[in-house]
């Protein structure tokens, strides 16, 4: 026994109700004030100390709430601004790959556009004329000068569209 006069050496079922604790004919009576003083009471005495009440100790687990975002971009890329002068703008319905060059063949715009994203180039980033390739044309649409242009008779039959801006 420990100093508070009970066994430790053999585990026991604690109740789920709030009851008399009884193990093979003993009844086990304590209070937490009492505890010092607990005694286990053999069968047929009887104790005069309050019930126990066996109330587990639950801890309540800390659950943060979870934070959607919703973007058309994919997380670690940045929407591209259609610049003010732009000659040629593309706006996308699903995912199409857009390459510009200007006249020294410098790419002044290369980029995955995801759907509802638009883009554009013009003078302030490079030297007319452009060279455009458009990798999903049946997904994009272009303009030139403000005006829409049909991608579909510069268009391979894999879907891919070369034309020039002048």
């Amino acid at each position: 026994p420990n100093s508070a006069g009970v066994s430790m050496g053999n585990p026991s079922n604690v109740p789920s109700s709030p009851a008399d604790v009884t193990q093979q004919g003993a009844t086990l009576a304590v209070s937490a004030a009492d505890a010092a003083s607990a005694t286990v009471a053999q069968a047929g005495e009887t104790s005069t100390m309050p019930q126990l009440t066996a109330t587990p100790a639950l801890s309540t687990p800390s659950v943060s709430s979870p934070t959607l975002t919703i973007s058309a971009l994919p997380q670690g890329t940045q929407a591209v601004a259609v610049p003010a002068d732009s000659v040629v703008v593309f706006a996308v319905t699903s995912e199409s790959w857009i390459e510009v060059r200007d006249a020294g063949g410098q790419i002044i715009l290369q980029r995955t556009l995801q759907s509802g994203e638009k883009a554009g180039a013009g003078p302030a980033l490079g030297k007319l004329p452009f060279a455009v390739i458009v990798g999903r044309a049946n997904v994009t649409q272009a303009s030139v000068r403000g005006k829409p242009f049909d991608l579909l008779p510069v268009s391979s039959k894999e879907g891919v569209a070369r034309f020039q801006v002048k």
